[in-house]
């Protein structure tokens, strides 16, 4: 349950938000402030506060995401404790190149890592990924593997035809257990206005599921509901957990430069 708000929590955001990395979409950065949703059953979390920042440039070359996020969690009859969570990472504008690094701190000790690049030999085709940390290794990747930028500009492609749903493989730099199955539901297109720096346009809510093919295949590890603009911009999100949800709400969005990229 701990690490599940470090890493999980970072794998679910870029799948569904990495995107302002198609052409036309908004380069920025976006603050969000987080809280619990809703705790289910007896016993676990009991209060999440925190906030998120995630920005995304366009560096000619390629698409970086540079996301911190700090969680302050509160369980039923035990100490709670402070997460922090830093993810960077490049990606080819062609999506065939990612380079990562994810490192979540619990109080003031480093608990997790994960770091090292992944390549595909042509979009859609097979890949690898070459571990750094937690140690070295490598990882196949099967053919049709997205990573995290693409999988969300080959998302809103979907939408924008009309289709209402996509299942891919997703690897986005925040396990060192490889690939996960991503299906995203896809809802209908509504006008928003501009608020916070978002700018007005076209929003679809959107739930993804992540199968990660443990004990229970057929029931995915956790959800995500997300509010996204056509520009890239988040405008609501939760994500679910199963026993517990944390609502990721909006604070403000300021657009980046654009790059002289000749």
């Amino acid at each position: 349950m701990r690490r599940a708000l470090g890493g999980a929590f970072l794998a679910a955001w870029l799948a569904g938000l990495a995107p302002a990395a198609a052409d036309g979409l908004l380069a920025h950065r976006a603050e969000f402030t987080l809280a619990l949703a809703s705790p289910r059953g007896e016993g676990g979390i009991t209060d999440v506060s925190g906030r998120m920042s995630i920005e995304l440039a366009d560096v000619c070359d390629g698409w970086t995401v540079d996301q911190r996020l700090v969680l302050d969690i509160a369980f039923e009859g035990e100490a709670g404790f402070r997460s922090i969570s830093s993810f960077v990472s490049w990606e080819s504008k062609d999506g065939t190149r990612f380079r990562f690094e994810d490192r979540t701190w619990h109080d003031a000790g480093l608990i997790e890592e994960v770091s090292g690049n992944a390549s595909l030999e042509a979009p859609d085709g097979p890949g690898r990924v070459v571990l750094s940390a937690p140690e070295a290794a490598t990882l196949d990747l099967p053919p049709g593997t997205l990573f995290p930028t693409r999988h969300t500009a080959v998302l809103i492609e979907h939408a924008s035809t009309g289709q209402t749903y996509l299942l891919r493989p997703l690897f986005d730099g925040t396990s060192a257990e490889g690939p996960v199955d991503v299906g995203v539901a896809i809802g209908k297109a509504r006008d928003v206005p501009a608020e916070l720096g978002a700018g007005a346009g076209r929003a679809r809510p959107m739930r993804l599921a992540f199968f990660s093919g443990g004990e229970e295949p057929d029931l995915p590890a956790f959800e995500v509901a997300v509010l996204m603009q056509d520009n890239g911009v988040a405008r609501a999100m939760t994500l679910d957990y199963g026993d517990y949800a944390v609502r990721a709400t909006l604070v403000r969005v300021e657009p980046l430069p654009k790059l002289d990229c000749q």
